[in-house]
């Protein structure tokens, strides 16, 4: 990266900084029973000129510089490893902003393999580009909302400010690391009623098979983030203990296994995996979670190069 390169991207993450700062606001103003205030539509609306001014900065990254601004924004290499919900779980809250910039980077990296894709104008220096990498991103985004869904139905259950007001900041917490997230919450981050899933539109539109979905949500969630992070649930007296915080840990990380329970619904063999690693009593109940408000879309399998089926 030259002296352009590091200045450009020194410039977004100043603005990143401002936008988490907006972000911060709102949140303080729903909190405090203000979210139908002027200040409120205010600050929405700064957002959004945020948004805009860094959405021109982000055009301005050369496309074959994008690997080296990805190592710019993680130079701890922290981020192969720590997924949004790591870091919303152990609230590593010092991390959201580079965080930010390092999904906005994977998103315009994969957009344009997903281009070159497209017009098959693949070349040798080019890295290998298959379609379960569009398959993960909608499954990222869907548990990325169920996760926000979950949260939020809690919220109205519990009687506890505190974790309230933290189950409130899950929502911004997620439009801020995520930009396609961002996009739908962004005018007055009020959650909808119906959430849909829609990987398996992708997995059907592509004709990807069953066992290279089945294998994605494996891989990409089981191993990668059930087993590795969430496993260490353990029951805990939720209203008595002193620990506010590892109480609120694990009401998150009950709101992640619903989450992923929805994707799984039909899936004996995961859900018997989950059920193997989680020790807590109802367990069960969890993984046969039931909402029919979630609706999981399904489409007519395509043939990438032919006729539907």
């Amino acid at each position: 990266m030259n002296h352009d390169d590091i200045e450009l991207i020194n410039k977004i993450i100043e603005l990143t900084k401002k936008i988490y700062k907006i972000y911060n606001t709102l949140f303080e103003l729903e909190i405090n029973n203000q979210k139908e205030s002027n200040l409120y539509s205010q600050n929405l609306n700064y957002l959004n000129m945020l948004l805009e001014l860094e959405e021109e900065l982000y055009k301005k990254i050369p496309i074959n510089k994008i690997d080296s601004y990805l190592q710019y924004s993680d130079r701890a290499n922290l981020f192969k490893n720590f997924s949004d919900f790591t870091l919303i779980i152990n609230d590593f809250h010092d991390n959201y902003i580079y965080k930010r910039i390092y999904n906005r980077l994977h998103t315009i990296r994969k957009s344009y393999l997903i281009k070159i894709y497209q017009e098959n104008t693949f070349n040798k220096t080019e890295p290998y580009f298959d379609l379960t990498n569009i398959l993960y991103q909608t499954i990222n985004e869907d548990m990325l909302n169920l996760f926000i869904y979950e949260t939020n139905k809690l919220k109205l259950r519990i009687n506890n400010t505190n974790y309230q007001n933290g189950f409130t900041m899950i929502k911004y917490i997620i439009s801020f690391l995520n930009e396609n997230i961002e996009k739908e919450y962004k005018n007055n981050f009020t959650i909808n009623n119906k959430q849909f899933i829609c990987n398996r539109i992708i997995s059907d539109t592509f004709d990807i098979s069953e066992e290279v979905y089945l294998n994605t949500l494996n891989y990409c969630y089981y191993y990668h983030i059930i087993q590795k992070e969430i496993q260490n649930i353990s029951k805990k007296d939720l209203y008595t203990s002193d620990y506010a915080f590892e109480n609120y840990r694990y009401l998150l990380q009950i709101c992640f296994i619903k989450a992923f329970s929805y994707l799984i619904k039909d899936n004996i063999y995961l859900k018997s995996k989950i059920h193997d690693i989680i020790n807590i009593d109802n367990i069960d109940d969890i993984l046969n979670n039931n909402d029919d408000n979630i609706i999981n879309i399904r489409s007519e399998r395509l043939k990438v190069y032919g006729s539907s089926k």
